[in-house]
């Protein structure tokens, strides 16, 4: 059911970055001094995750010219959501 993309390190970072931002706004709200500490390491965890996916798609041989253009622009732009959805799918190649 799963696919082994998805327990690629880089997709597992970037789940842990939503869970730990949901959790410091959440506890954040509630005034705890935690919260800031918590939405810091959403930050730098968001931060690895888009960069390791960005590194990801402009090394990766396996993709066409057309399939590699719409990964890149999509992690780009749509950082960290762009590279959870790069690694959620089992074929990479766009076909239009």
């Amino acid at each position: 059911m799963w696919k082994k993309n998805m327990f690629h390190p880089a997709f597992l970072i970037g789940v842990l970055a939503y869970i730990c931002l949901l959790v410091g706004v959440v506890i954040n709200t509630q005034n705890h001094t935690e919260g800031k500490d918590i939405l810091i390491a959403a930050v730098v965890l968001g931060s690895i995750h888009w960069v390791w996916s960005i590194i990801d798609v402009f090394t990766n041989t396996h993709l066409d010219q057309r399939s590699k253009a719409f990964w890149r622009t999509l992690v780009i732009i749509a950082a960290p959501i762009g590279g959870m959805f790069y690694y959620m799918m089992k074929h990479k190649v766009v076909r239009v």
